[in-house]
């Protein structure tokens, strides 16, 4: 990774905004970049650490379906910026504009994207590392007519992203919350000390899901961390997700799930009741892509199987007969032989010296308003 001075970029405009700190497009030689700056981690202006995690596994990691990290600079104020390529679309745009417009996601684009996701985080898992945020926002797609890899998939944001080791060691001490609630399984949920691979593949059926129904399956309402007071291991306890999770796929028994009952928070779980799994009805018009009982209802079955251990792994997601069956996966373009009909995301024009977080509260506004339509 050669250095490169920032004064050698042209800042186009803003493109995103959190709590980690602003996403700039730029452009350089003819080329497009995302431009990420860190807020300074604290009052002592260190890095963040999932900043480092993330220069550090990126490093490592290189697969074309995987973010292409370019460049980590400074800059005068030691504000950290770490470059990457392009990509025109984010998943979780993609799936607002079906929903704002009231139709669904084309079958063959919504295959491709699962088969590249999974290929991406199946090479992650393959080499030891859990990506721990998987959510729409976190897939990137390359425009249909970008050159020179059109509708790629490329997975982002790994500040959450570990190296796991065998025997598994807890995790969190140091990461006490992982997952963005809407996508965040059961065990996690429930307070397991030990995060696995299968935390991401239930992700990926949550994301799946999604992209059939243009909104989360699982749109739960968030009990947010109080200031001040220590971070107990996972978090508060989401009872909201956990019962609207319960409601769909049934209340885990001894047989379903041998060891739920081990779990720490599974002490507030008595009051839920027992419930026989819907999952099949959510899914049962035959008009969509994604019904009960095709292939398609299948590999998301397999990816939201409450028990970890029954749960599908990535590896084996990808060789599930339903990407066998038309329309083709296409796994070198999510839009070959069909039109990219997304919008680009203008930037936005933004002040370089003030770094308010509007983006984040208007995405917690609009999270909010999701659950309350659910």
């Amino acid at each position: 990774m050669k250095s490169m001075p920032l004064k050698d970029y042209e800042t186009l405009g803003k493109i995103g905004e959190g709590t980690y700190g602003v996403v700039f497009k730029a452009k350089k030689d003819n080329e497009e970049f995302a431009i990420k700056r860190f807020k300074r981690f604290r009052d002592e202006g260190g890095i963040s650490p999932s900043a480092i995690r993330e220069i550090k596994l990126l490093r490592e990691l290189k697969h074309p379906r995987i973010v292409e990290l370019t460049e980590v600079e400074f800059d005068s104020q030691r504000r950290l910026h770490l470059v990457y390529r392009y990509a025109e679309h984010d998943l979780g745009e993609m799936i607002r504009w079906h929903r704002d417009g009231g139709s669904p996601m084309d079958h063959g684009i919504a295959k491709s994207i699962m088969w590249q996701t999974l290929d991406a985080v199946n090479f992650m898992h393959e080499n030891g590392m859990i990506h721990r945020d998987l959510k729409p926002a976190n897939i990137l797609i390359t425009h249909g007519d970008a050159a020179p890899e059109p509708g790629q998939v490329k997975l982002a944001d790994l500040g959450l992203a570990r190296v796991f080791d065998q025997p598994l060691r807890s995790f969190t001490v140091c990461d006490p919350v992982v997952v963005t609630m809407w996508y965040r399984p059961p065990e996690p949920l429930l307070g397991s000390r030990h995060h696995t691979c299968a935390i991401d593949a239930w992700a990926l059926g949550c994301i799946f899901a999604e992209m059939a129904k243009s909104r989360a399956l699982f749109q739960g309402k968030e009990v947010e961390m109080e200031k001040g007071k220590p971070v107990p291991p996972g978090g508060p306890y989401q009872k909201d997700q956990v019962e609207r999770i319960f409601n769909i796929l049934g209340k885990p028994t001894r047989a379903s799930w041998s060891n739920h009952h081990q779990f720490p928070e599974w002490k507030h779980c008595a009051e839920f009741p027992i419930k026989p799994p819907c999952l099949d009805k959510c899914f049962s018009h035959t008009g969509s892509w994604l019904h009960y009982p095709n292939k398609a209802f299948k590999l998301l079955e397999g990816l939201l199987q409450m028990d970890p251990n029954r749960r599908l792994t990535v590896g084996k997601a990808m060789k599930e007969p339903y990407f066998n069956d038309p329309p083709a996966h296409r796994p070198g373009n999510v839009f070959q032989d069909v039109e990219d009909p997304y919008p680009l995301r203008p930037p936005e024009p933004y002040d370089s010296d003030a770094e308010g977080e509007p983006k984040q509260k208007k995405r917690k506004t609009e999270a909010k308003e999701e659950a309350k339509k659910d």
